[in-house]
């Protein structure tokens, strides 16, 4: 047994404890899935195993042994013996953990010396080393790129390489696929695979995607409200849950090939029409422009429900900030209601600003902690001048019981309320001043399953029951089959296709579009098939000013392909492709 906690309780100071009497075991070479929602202890109990509580977080009761040593126990001094070295960490956000400003070839030397007193030469040789077991060929160019180079897989990719540098008996991964497309999220999933097999190491892996979970460990453990509700085998868990709260996840997880959602009655005239933007970003130096956006030309009905697709950094967020106008294109334009929104007048920019409206993925970041929940709602009525002081109240009382929230919680703080409560704050937030478009830039991905679902059967209500315009941002190709009408699908800042939800998983043609589609984890499948593209080919290189800006990836790649561009073509179910060989028949496992 390589580590064993025993009636585990922690607390922070003045509060309830977090984390109540759990007990698990986790043999050498085991993989651990802990599945649970947001706030259910998951981080707490990592940061105990790792020593890594804040100061008003202490452990109360119970053990924790890892390779028969009590780590409860451990002086600063054996911490720094065992932290790094025998025991390793990933965090959820590999970027965030990077220092933007240094190569990831200076951070990764910096790590080895700081836990091995080795020479530059031999840590610079290791690091290689690493990346190779790990097949990622193109090491050296990864070593010599910055972390604002590398997409969010190839981040969290080179998080586990440091994590495995000394050959931890113990990999701690904390939501390392939460931020991640399907095709990085599995390549994750073998990269974990990996480390168990060749080098018997053993994965705690925390997620709030029990598809993640099921298809990666050997054991699941379901957390609420601090406690372990259940841990056993996976297919015991997944077949023949025993707890009503982990038959509620598996109700309500969205599955691949479940029915559609989608399907909304929608008007011919366009609500907003992109005409080929593009955007792009100066870098630290400014001598390079980094291009976020190409020649993007957009029409979106009024009455749609529109899903866009695509990995971290393929510019969906940037996309829909510049339909609200945040952003500038440097090259083509948007209209609003055939109105170019860059010469709208005050008071017109004014009106956009409450008929466009945008719920963010994180609302605990928008909403201002000192603020009550009353108060956050009150705020735009008042800036938009919709109600009186004396009305107020009463459009308060009616913003909380339409997202079937209680009066009371006008009285309570953001951080009083659980993720999907204040998700549904934010979409309250929204309603209240009768808009006509509602942008959702990934609104359920930090939330488990139960939640998910719950949110989502309220926005399709909303959009449904308001006549809204909705555009739902994921890179949750599965989800946004389920909700959607259209749905476009992003690579490196151009649309590679547009196709209607209820043909995505029959008349699907672009390659990227199959590689999303190949790499889906969902309990109604048999099995993942991560596409050659995904595996095959780790070139994350920039992509010709001229050809498909796909090509470097593509298992279809020809020589026309790295001449010229290839644009959206219509074919006769009316969805747009851009690709030369959209017909040929690559992997096709729908």
């Amino acid at each position: 047994m390589l580590l064993d906690v025993s009636h585990l309780s922690v607390c922070y100071k003045g509060q309830v404890p977090s984390v109540k009497d759990l007990s698990f075991h986790l043999d050498n070479g085991e993989i651990l899935a802990v599945v649970g929602e947001s706030g259910s202890g998951k981080s707490t109990l990592l940061h105990a195993i790792i020593g890594l509580l804040p100061d008003n977080g202490r452990i109360i009761n119970g053990s924790i042994r890892f390779a028969d040593q009590d780590l409860t126990s451990f002086s600063l001094r054996q911490w720094r013996e065992i932290r790094g070295r025998r025991i390793g960490y990933i965090f959820q956000d590999a970027g965030a953990s990077l220092n933007p400003v240094r190569k990831i070839g200076s951070q990764f030397t910096e790590y080895i010396r700081s836990h091995d007193k080795i020479g530059r030469k031999k840590a610079q040789m290791m690091e290689s080393e690493m990346l190779r077991k790990l097949s990622l060929h193109d090491g050296q160019r990864i070593l010599n790129s910055y972390p604002s180079q590398l997409s969010g897989g190839m981040k969290q990719r080179v998080a586990i390489a440091m994590a495995m540098i000394f050959n931890p008996d113990l990999i701690i991964a904390d939501e390392p696929t939460s931020a991640l497309d399907t095709v990085s999220q599995a390549q994750i999933i073998e990269e974990l695979h990996y480390l168990k097999k060749t080098f018997g190491t053993s994965v705690i892996l925390v997620t709030h995607n029990i598809n993640v979970a099921a298809r990666v460990a050997d054991k699941i453990g379901i957390m609420l409200d601090g406690t372990l509700l259940e841990h056993d085998a996976t297919d015991e868990v997944i077949c023949n849950p025993k707890t009503e709260y982990a038959k509620e996840l598996l109700r309500n997880n969205i599955k691949l090939y479940e029915e559609s959602l989608g399907g909304f009655n929608r008007a011919e005239d366009a609500i907003f029409t992109g005409e080929n933007i593009s955007k792009y970003y100066s870098t630290v130096n400014g001598r390079k422009a980094l291009r976020v956006l190409h020649q993007v030309s957009i029409e979106i009905k009024r009455g749609e429900f529109i899903g866009i697709v695509g990995e971290s950094g393929c510019g969906k967020s940037t996309l829909a900030k510049t339909l609200l106008g945040l952003e500038k294109p440097d090259n083509g334009r948007v209209l609003f209601h055939d109105i170019d929104i860059a010469f709208l007048s005050l008071s017109q920019q004014r009106e956009f600003r409450r008929k466009v409206q945008l719920v963010f993925q994180s609302p605990m970041e928008t909403f201002s902690p000192r603020m009550k929940i009353g108060t956050v709602l009150k705020e735009p009525l008042c800036n938009f001048g919709i109600k009186n002081r004396k009305e107020l109240p009463e459009a308060v009382n009616e913003a909380l019981q339409k997202m079937l929230l209680p009066e009371s919680y006008q009285h309570k703080y953001p951080h009083e309320l659980s993720g999907g409560e204040l998700q549904r704050v934010s979409i309250a937030r929204c309603l209240e001043i009768q808009p006509e478009v509602i942008i959702y830039d990934e609104p359920t991905s930090a939330l488990d399953t139960v939640i998910q679902k719950q949110i989502l059967k309220d926005i399709l209500h909303i959009h449904k029951e308001n006549k809204l315009t909705s555009i739902f941002i994921s890179h949750d190709i599965a989800l946004i089959r389920h909700i959607s009408d259209r749905i476009i699908v992003m690579y490196r800042g151009c649309i590679v296709e547009i196709l209607r939800g209820c043909d995505l998983l029959t008349k699907a043609r672009h390659p990227y579009t199959k590689e999303l589609l190949n790499a889906v984890c969902s309990l109604d499948r048999e099995e993942d098939v991560i596409s050659p593209v995904a595996t095959g080919l780790n070139n994350e290189s920039e992509s010709s000013a001229t050809g498909c800006v796909y090509y470097h990836r593509c298992c279809r790649r020809k020589n026309d392909c790295m001449l010229s561009e290839p644009t959206l073509k219509e074919d006769e179910s009316g969805n747009l492709c851009a690709c030369f060989f959209p017909t040929e028949v690559v992997n096709d496992i729908l």
